[in-house]
């Protein structure tokens, strides 16, 4: 009895451990899209051109999408991306993660 409760406890345990590990992954994804974020707000702060701040933000995130919102004198970049679950199961799962960093232009009163 206990060899067959283990048998069908063992796929469920596993299910759970890689579900845990999708999720680490999703929150270790949020940290780099808002250093990815950073990264090109910095760029824009400084005057460089959106081509300059969104390949800083490609380098922390390669396949993040980087959208840049200019207001005067105040910037917002948000980069995305969507994770998703390992093999035909969990692959199903998907979350988009995203970061967002506002700063204003050096230089400005």
């Amino acid at each position: 009895m206990v060899t067959i409760e283990i048998a069908l406890a063992i796929p469920m345990v596993l299910l759970v451990t890689v579900a845990a590990a999708v999720l680490l992954a999703a929150g270790h994804m949020q940290a780099r899209t808002t250093d990815a974020a950073r990264a090109a707000a910095r760029e824009l702060a400084r005057g460089e051109s959106p081509a300059a701040a969104v390949a800083a933000a490609h380098r922390v995130v390669p396949d993040g999408e980087v959208r840049v919102v200019r207001d005067e004198d105040v910037i917002e970049v948000r980069v995305t991306r969507e994770v998703r679950g390992p093999g035909p199961l969990l692959g199903q799962v998907r979350r988009t993660v995203s970061g967002t960093a506002v700063t204003r232009r050096e230089g400005l009163p």
